[in-house]
């Protein structure tokens, strides 16, 4: 069990995304935004120029703020919000819609009319971090018992040993 534990957090801290580190902890805070919608990349209606000249196609997301532990969200707060946003090397580069460029988006596509959060990074992250801290406490309270019923183990056949 500890190898797997092992595994997972490596696996975890060999992932390349901006994090913070406190020992052996990392966490991150900030916006974060989650893809909605592929916007087609032959209308250039909802795409920019970039530095370089060239056209940059964006996509839809929603944008919200986000502590995450470990790269597992823990909780979010700040407004959630549609934006056009184009991610490339780690880092999101976002335009805020106002409300005239949300109702010709509804008009062509069909997403929600609020933004709201699929379940990973509403409720999953907190789901994964009960289950490990409750994994943990686990681990740590059979290894109680077994140390107990060893030292009663060995208190019994000392005391049954036949005396010479």
């Amino acid at each position: 069990m500890t190898k797997k534990l092992f595994l997972v957090l490596a696996t975890l801290f060999v992932m390349a995304f901006s994090a913070n580190a406190k020992g052996i902890l990392f966490y991150s805070t900030g916006d974060h935004v989650v893809k909605v919608l592929d916007l087609p990349k032959d209308n250039d209606l909802f795409a920019l120029e970039g530095d370089d000249g060239e056209i940059v196609h964006l996509d839809l997301g929603i944008m919200h703020s986000q502590f995450s532990l470990m790269w597992i969200p823990v909780f979010n707060y700040g407004e959630e919000k549609y934006v056009l946003y184009k991610e490339s090397r780690n880092t999101i580069n976002y335009v805020d819609l106002d409300e005239d460029e949300l109702k010709v988006l509804h008009a062509l596509y069909d997403f929600p009319e609020t933004p709201s959060m699929p379940f990973w990074h509403k409720i999953g992250g907190k789901l994964v971090w009960i289950l490990i801290i409750g994994a943990i406490i686990f681990i740590k309270a059979r290894g109680k018992d077994d140390e107990e019923e060893v030292a009663a183990e060995e208190a019994n056949s000392e005391s049954e040993e036949p005396k010479q």
